[in-house]
């Protein structure tokens, strides 16, 4: 039997779908950051949403991390596949320390066949292990990845890497996901 999520997990998943508007995800749009409304950008403020609902600090971006979590949105897209471990054989630890980025500690959510973050993020709070990512106090940056490929099995694919470091950050001038 699934479970089904409580009254107040409903009730803050409706501030979510709020963040990313009744129309879908637009990419002429800007966010309420101000930000281009690109996938991505709507994932991270649906996570950053969903982490304050939950009394948690939000999450940064760093660069190398969006660049590492494309980097396997890519590959999965391009070929056909959906799984944590890249084509290369990579892991999302030999991704992340590839793009530069010294982790204390790395966390990953994968998603395939959600077209808009909004669907993406609602599956992934509904998940105890996906949600469980996604709230991780110990975060305190984030990259996101999205890739479409229509003539792959599951058309769009996300990837999303969660991580903490003692090192330098590279967050974006503008706050905005690149």
């Amino acid at each position: 039997m699934i479970p089904r999520p409580s009254v107040g997990r409903c009730a803050s998943f409706a501030l979510v779908l709020t963040l990313t508007g009744c129309g879908g995800d637009s990419p002429t749009d800007l966010t309420r950051l101000g930000c281009e409304a690109t996938p991505p950008q709507l994932l991270f403020e649906a996570i950053n949403e969903v982490r304050a609902l939950r009394g948690i600090a939000p999450l940064s971006i760093d660069e190398r991390l969006a660049s590492a979590a494309q980097a396997h949105a890519d590959d999965m897209a391009l070929n056909n596949f959906f799984e944590r471990t890249g084509s290369d054989g990579a892991s999302v630890e030999d991704r992340v320390a590839a793009a530069g980025f010294q982790a204390l500690f790395v966390l990953e959510n994968l998603g395939a066949g959600h077209p808009t973050a909004t669907e993406l993020i609602r599956d992934w709070v509904d998940s105890p292990s996906h949600e469980a990512v996604l709230r991780v106090a110990d975060g305190t940056h984030v990259g996101i990845g999205y890739a479409r490929n229509p003539d792959a099995d599951w058309t769009d694919y996300w990837s999303m890497t969660v991580s903490a470091t003692q090192g330098p950050t590279q967050v974006p001038s503008n706050g905005c996901h690149p």
